[in-house]
């Protein structure tokens, strides 16, 4: 069974890495904690692997089902074109830096509903000088559980 005693360890363990937790992680019973350990953990997967730019591990966390949410309908793509895409924009990047701030958790039947805020540093392959960009973000993902393994079902 897990113990309350080790929240407070897995918690500081947690904010040396860099995704950060819900101050409201407390207040919640076993099983919500669990999963929001669970999250924190596949998020972790999810920025060391786009922090890495490794197309193969970033494309095991994208359901076969992924699709994207977008206003525009003309823009709509599925898992085959992210696949072309994040190649495309990996390959741009010379250096990448993510930041990812867990601030929601919201569960419907399988699907958890991940509200994050992200920082991004980014230096860019055709850069000439060593000028980083900068990008903030409120994202909301939607993941999956299959398996017993987590994955990214739309959002990005």
């Amino acid at each position: 069974m897990f113990s309350l005693f080790f929240i407070p360890f897995i918690i500081n363990f947690a904010f040396c890495l860099s995704i950060s937790l819900p101050n409201n992680m407390l207040n919640k019973n076993h099983s919500q904690i669990k999963n929001y350990l669970s999250i924190y953990s596949f998020l972790e997967k999810y920025r060391q692997t786009v922090e890495n730019k490794n197309i193969k591990k970033f494309m095991s966390l994208i359901a076969k089902d992924f699709t994207s949410k977008n206003k525009n309908k003309d823009l709509h793509y599925g898992c085959k074109q992210l696949q072309s895409k994040t190649k495309q924009i990996f390959s741009l990047i010379k250096k990448h830096n993510l930041d990812i701030y867990l601030q929601k958790v919201e569960k419907n039947t399988n699907r958890f509903y991940i509200y994050y805020y992200s920082k991004q540093k980014i230096l860019m392959n055709h850069q000439t000088s060593k000028k980083w960009t900068l990008k903030e973000n409120l994202n909301i993902i939607i993941i999956i559980n299959k398996n017993k393994k987590f994955q990214i079902l739309a959002g990005i």
